[in-house]
């Protein structure tokens, strides 16, 4: 996800990016006399399986949600420190390594975070404590696979928020 698409999805951040850089004559308390925009809900991504992020962001991408995809736990917690930013859902592969700590601190951050644990096929299950959806990942990474998984996805997190 580029800044431009951050910044357009945080409307107050958009105003802060702007004044910081040019002579602003609109007041935060203006701002707040704008009607409510809907923002899109952020969307972190993790699975060591390169493929199958690209394939589930790319959709979650044409259905309106910010993604942040990542292929391991330290590449989603330096993602989500550099870009100081909510996750409001947190799709993650439960086998791979500190994944139950990394959801704990985000959920330390946002008490209302969702989580959906998309396991491989032929993993263990892991110890995660609190979790909204478990689906097992497709085998076959088609059209069908990917609206039925967005579809699921989409029942515990819209795709938008009014701010």
């Amino acid at each position: 996800m580029s800044i431009c698409q951050i910044l357009a999805s945080r409307p107050r951040l958009l105003y802060d990016r702007i004044c910081s850089t040019a002579a602003c004559s609109v007041s935060p308390a203006e701002i707040q006399n704008f009607p409510q925009m809907p923002t899109m809900k952020t969307v972190l991504v993790v699975d060591s399986d390169v493929g199958f992020v690209f394939w589930l962001g790319q959709g979650l991408d044409q259905n309106r949600y910010a993604v942040l995809p990542a292929a391991s736990v330290p590449n989603a917690r330096t993602l989500v420190d550099e870009l100081a930013i909510t996750v409001d859902l947190a799709i993650i592969n439960p086998a791979l390594p500190d994944a139950a700590d990394f959801l704990g601190r985000l959920r330390g951050c946002n008490p209302c975070l969702k989580v959906v644990l998309v396991p491989d096929p032929t993993a263990e299950p892991a110890q995660i404590p609190s979790f909204d959806l478990q689906c097992q990942k497709p085998t076959i990474t088609d059209d069908s696979a990917q609206r039925d998984l967005i579809a699921k996805i989409r029942k515990i997190l819209p795709p938008f928020a009014v701010i």
